[in-house]
């Protein structure tokens, strides 16, 4: 699938619907991070609080330069999720999209510094500052 072609629902999705309704998958190996994160980072019902959930058309997944995904950004710097949904697209290994806010060109960046061995929490941190976002509820541990 070419990045800039746009998808009107994302793999794992209902129509109609713009949070994927199944486990990631599998964790890439080089991403610290505890048990209990990846656990939380797996489940569907962070996704459900996404700004996102109610926007059934978006620009999550078309070029990057289109107005439809600034948009989305727009609504991603809202979002109370917006730190679990880009912990989880870093800890998964998202190629395509729009995750929290940033494109794949921009975890990209953010992946060179989790092969270096930076924790995934620390990663997160320093791209959305946790005062930057409102959380539905605290962390515990090393969750994003």
């Amino acid at each position: 699938m070419n990045r800039y072609q746009p998808v009107s629902t994302p793999p794992g999705s209902e129509p109609g619907s713009r949070t994927a309704q199944r486990p990631f998958g599998r964790p890439l190996a080089y991403v610290r991070t505890s048990a209990a994160t990846v656990d939380e980072l797996d489940g569907t019902r962070w996704r459900e609080q996404g700004s996102c959930a109610g926007h059934p058309r978006g620009g999550w997944f078309e070029d990057t330069r289109t107005p439809a995904a600034h948009t989305a950004r727009r609504i991603c710097a809202r979002c109370p999720v917006r730190r679990r949904c880009l912990a989880a697209s870093l800890l998964y290994g998202e190629e395509y999209g729009i995750w929290g806010g940033l494109d794949p060109e921009q975890r990209e960046l953010l992946h060179a510094r989790l092969r270096d061995g930076k924790p995934l929490r620390a990663v997160v941190d320093d791209a959305v500052p946790p005062a930057l976002v409102h959380l539905p509820r605290p962390l515990g541990g090393d969750a994003a």
